[in-house]
């Protein structure tokens, strides 16, 4: 059994199909923290990945202009632990998958609700 889960695992590591890219993103949500250090993971975590562009929640404004200086050497990272050009640029957004621009907007400083 251990072998052919072997198996699938590296199918989906190395593999190209929507499958295998689903397992990559997965496995680079459940190990942010040690691909782009402790600090950055707690104020980010990866979305979703669409047509090469890697969406990254952003906790605040402040930390968004942060990262996106810090944005080449953060996607080198990304490139490193994937070991692929699957991710061609990083996008950040305040909002999480489901919040609506409303939403977003009534959130006051560090994504917290407004009083």
């Amino acid at each position: 059994m251990d072998k052919a889960l072997d198996v699938l695992h590296r199918l989906f590591e190395k593999g190209n199909s929507p499958l295998a890219r689903d397992f990559q993103r997965y496995q680079l949500s459940q190990n942010w923290e040690k691909v782009v250090g402790k600090t950055v993971a707690e104020v980010s975590s990866p979305l979703y990945v669409s047509q090469g562009i890697l969406y990254i929640w952003v906790k605040s404004g402040p930390w968004m202009n942060q990262l996106f200086y810090a944005r080449s050497e953060i996607l080198e990272q990304v490139k490193k632990y994937l070991n692929n050009d699957w991710v061609k640029t990083l996008r950040f957004t305040l909002r999480k998958p489901g919040e609506s621009a409303a939403e977003s907007w009534k959130a006051g400083p560090q994504g917290n609700p407004s009083p």
